[in-house]
């Protein structure tokens, strides 16, 4: 981060510890903590470990060197939403599941790594897509290279605010890494890209989806009320 003089890395290792407390976001996989390795570049600073989510982090930064500027989200997980948000004009509430396969576009588009997705929308209880959209910019911005424990059906959850989470999970039998958090952001963008609606009521907008990449990874975006 520009604005923060330190490094993170993210570790999903064999090594870590089974999440406590933690249930999977789908029946019969496994929870495996994040733990985030902050360096902060100050004089006589020895490296911490937090376990968590990316809010974790950040949020232990911005109370033990509060002269530190977050990135974009607010660090804390509560407040409200900004009224300048305006659900699109052309969304409305979708009538069933929906898979669709997700081809790259943009400036990504020739990545090497950028697979392509396929995504299935609305199979899990629907989140507020504000805070998605907040996780989303946030891994954006996260250095390091994430690692998941050997699967298959090992999952973490890298995301997590006022209830909408964002997981990414192995169903590979090795330890499985990723270039970037970039790719898990990308994933869960995917599915707010194609899977969202606006409540007729609160004119709030909400997603959910899964995302199956063909490297035997996946990214689920979700409601999430433990301890989120």
């Amino acid at each position: 981060m520009k604005n923060l003089l330190c490094i993170l890395i993210a570790i999903i290792g064999s090594h870590v510890a089974t999440a406590v407390g933690l249930s999977a976001p789908i029946d019969g996989y496994s929870v495996v903590n994040i733990t985030w390795a902050l360096q902060p570049n100050i004089s006589g600073i020895e490296p911490v470990n937090i376990t968590g989510t990316v809010q974790d982090a950040w949020k232990h930064i911005n109370q033990t060197w509060p002269g530190y500027t977050l990135p974009k989200f607010n660090g804390t997980g509560h407040g409200p939403l900004p009224t300048s948000r305006q659900p699109p004009a052309n969304l409305s509430i979708p009538a069933t599941t929906m898979t669709t396969t997700i081809t790259p576009t943009g400036i990504h588009q020739n990545d090497p790594a950028r697979e392509t997705g396929t995504v299935k929308c609305w199979i899990w209880p629907e989140a507020n897509e504000y805070w998605i959209a907040e996780g989303i910019d946030y891994l954006n911005e996260v250095p390091g290279k994430p690692s998941n424990a050997p699967g298959p059906g090992e999952c973490g959850r890298v995301s997590c605010s006022w209830s909408a989470a964002i997981w990414w999970c192995n169903d590979n039998d090795y330890q499985y890494t990723l270039d970037s958090f970039w790719e898990i952001a990308q994933g869960a963008q995917d599915i707010d890209s194609n899977c969202h609606y606006v409540d007729p009521w609160s004119l709030r907008i909400y997603t959910s989806g899964q995302n199956f990449f063909t490297e035997n990874w996946n990214v689920i975006v979700k409601y999430d009320d433990d301890d989120c």
